[in-house]
């Protein structure tokens, strides 16, 4: 067996995990029911299919102890903005628990005191005056100063995870996590930037280290001493003056929590009865370590997690990009770590788990680290937590994927992402589909994207599409453009149209007939990049082209007409980019439209400077796409069916193209 040191099981305390896989927490507020803050049978299937996956260990989202002292609701809208643990809930609790031990698991409840300092904004505009070790700045609204809270509010607060230790044991939860990271209200504590204490919760290291140690405390005593209680922590926040501070930058001085002190920290906090720790990094000031885009590496902060196990004698777990099976497994061999926590690729796969452990890794759908799913789109329109390459995740059981009562002809017109993942469940649900893609390859826009080293995780997505088609026996046919007298000579009972989308030319004075590139050329390597290069848009596909050329040692400028790159992106991933570009010395100009192209020049206009011009050996166009619809207007009325999916109905997403197939394809 190849991954055997993932297999072992482990104690944490008196529990024994079967294996060294955990479901790391993930933010369950768009799970829970919002005008009350309880969970539902939502969650409870959420966590139920990690566990049927495989998973030793499912950590549960975070809860907060009570909601009095600090409070985290919309006043105005009277909806709760985190899930709070309550007496209401425990019957879903009960049945979690129960559905988790069936399958062989564990379930641990993470715990929180609450947000802080960085109480979502609308609670905050609404009314509620956040609560902070000190009188800190509100992260959000930094013109707001939180209250400091007083010395007996900190105990009603360890009282409140006392008595919800009582609760979580008599429903047979296994244990309890601490949230004591990503500088939310428990880390505020730990922290000398945030605490400026003088009573017993303030001071030397120790001193602030009181909170977390009294909630140890409470917890051990009204759930038992043999109770298992794990502490999430960072390793390092990152916080820092310097301006580049992304990508295992080791010379930034460290404003927060390095990590020597979370060293000393995590020592103490063991000593004093932690049963273990759960390792991870970042803060609010930091976000793209807290919650890492695909542009870091597989493993990043392993380094970090392994010198904090060499100063302890209590299981580490790790979470943070630990989804290579292969990077995993060498952790724990190499005793790094102890346990490799997943969050979002058990969201891209439940059954990760079992598919390693049986060596079947190519059958794994990877996470592509883009927070679309998991943080962006809940975010922006309050939609439930799920995730872009697996729309199932979040509703296991509200939108199964069932057995079609009427078996179909399907002719799906285009073999990109979208047009690959109506095929795939439209043929699991029982109907014939022939895919038809007019160039010699499966991918679609996918295949550039996919060129890059730091985009492996979308080359690894591709090949599971294929290999998803192949095993599933999906009739693919290559280098065939679908016509009328294709669709006429086949009869389908549905045609669905995916054909994409084509990059689109601005109308930019000279630029036709100019030997100007896009980067869909630039990728598949049709076309090369030499010289000064200037890539005229600075949005996601312009700013990783430029990283691509740079980090091959061209000299690169990135021409944007907005005041920011890479706009509608998640924060983390935009932050990320934009650090990675200074870093390689990618030069950016902002607020400026290209107006003129010459062969060797591009006029620039802008509202706070005069015309100028800039001078290129290579031109490339980042100008975004346009729909290829025109296999779509030429269908009407061909069959009873026609359906458009993907970027011929609008240029948008990968998350967007899957979700449109995934849910064609499970209706039709």
């Amino acid at each position: 067996m190849k991954y055997k040191a993932l297999l072992m099981p482990i104690d944490i305390g008196c529990v024994t995990v079967k294996n060294r896989v955990a479901m790391a927490p993930i933010n369950n507020s768009n799970q829970i029911d919002r005008t009350t803050g309880m969970i539902n049978q939502r969650v409870v299937d959420f966590y139920v299919d990690r566990a049927r996956g495989g998973a030793g260990l499912i950590v549960t989202g975070v809860f907060k102890v009570e909601n009095n002292v600090e409070k985290c609701i919309n006043i105005k809208e009277g909806l709760y903005k985190w899930a709070v643990f309550s007496r209401k809930s425990l019957p879903y609790f009960t049945e979690m628990a129960n559905q988790i031990h069936s399958f062989g698991g564990k379930l641990f409840i993470q715990l929180s005191a609450g947000p802080g300092r960085v109480t979502p904004p609308d609670v905050v505009t609404s009314g509620v005056t956040p609560v902070s070790a000190s009188d800190n700045s509100c992260f959000y609204v930094p013109g707001v100063k939180c209250r400091a809270l007083e010395t007996d509010e900190v105990a009603k607060i360890v009282a409140a995870f006392g008595e919800m230790a009582k609760l979580i044991r008599m429903v047979g939860i296994d244990g309890i996590e601490v949230h004591g990271h990503e500088g939310y209200l428990i880390d505020q504590f730990t922290t000398e930037i945030w605490n400026r204490r003088t009573d017993k919760y303030g001071g030397d290291l120790r001193g602030r280290l009181t909170f977390p140690i009294e909630i140890l405390e409470a917890i051990k005593t009204n759930a038992g001493k043999d109770f298992p209680v794990t502490y999430r922590m960072g390793a390092r926040h990152f916080i820092s003056n310097s301006e580049t501070k992304t990508t295992l930058i080791k010379e930034d001085v460290e404003l927060g929590r390095g990590l020597e002190e979370s060293i000393e920290m995590a020592k103490i906090l063991t000593e004093k009865g932690y049963d273990a720790l759960s390792i991870d990094t970042g803060c609010y000031e930091s976000l793209q370590w807290a919650h890492p885009p695909g542009y870091f590496p597989h493993g990043f902060s392993l380094e970090f997690a392994s010198k904090i196990k060499e100063n302890v004698g209590k299981p580490v777990m790790l979470a943070g990009r630990m989804g290579n099976p292969d990077i995993a497994e060498e952790a724990v061999t190499k005793g790094k770590v102890d346990i490799i926590a997943l969050g979002r690729d058990l969201m891209a796969d439940s059954d990760w788990t079992n598919k390693v452990l049986k060596n079947d890794t190519a059958q794994i759908r990877p996470c592509i680290g883009c927070h679309e799913g998991c943080i962006n789109r809940p975010s922006l329109s309050g939609a439930m937590l799920s995730c872009s390459v697996n729309p199932g995740c979040g509703r296991e059981t509200e939108h199964p994927i069932l057995p079609t009562s009427a078996r179909k002809t399907i002719l799906v017109a285009g073999g990109g992402v979208a047009g690959m993942e109506c095929a795939r469940i439209a043929t699991a649900r029982g109907h014939k589909v022939i895919l038809f893609e007019k160039s010699d390859r499966l991918g679609g826009h996918l295949i550039e994207a996919a060129v890059p080293d730091f985009k492996k995780d979308i080359w690894w997505l591709l090949q599971w599409y294929i290999k998803q088609l192949k095993d599933n026996k999906v009739q693919v046919e290559l280098s065939t453009e679908v016509d009328l007298g294709l669709i006429n000579n086949l009869m389908p009972d549905a045609v669905i149209v995916a054909t994409g989308s084509i990059p689109c030319i601005p109308p930019i004075k000279g630029l036709i007939g100019s030997k100007a590139v896009n980067c869909c050329e630039l990728l598949r390597g049709k076309k090369k990049a030499e010289g000064r290069i200037v890539v005229i848009g600075g949005g996601l596909e312009g700013c990783e082209t430029a990283l691509w050329l740079a980090m091959k040692g061209k000299n690169v400028t990135v021409v944007e007409m907005l005041q920011d790159v890479c706009l509608g992106t998640y924060r983390a991933n935009r932050i990320m980019l934009r650090e990675l570009m200074q870093r390689w010395g990618i030069k950016v100009r902002l607020g400026v439209k290209a107006e003129e192209v010459t062969d060797s020049r591009v006029l620039l206009s802008g509202d706070k400077e005069e015309r100028s011009f800039i001078e290129y050996d290579t031109l490339i166009l980042a100008t975004g796409m346009k729909s290829d619809n025109r296999l779509q207007r030429t269908t009407a009325g061909v069959c009873g069916e026609i359906y458009s999916i993907g970027d011929c109905s609008a240029p948008r997403k990968i998350h967007d193209a899957i979700w449109e197939g995934w849910n064609l394809g499970r209706l039709i």
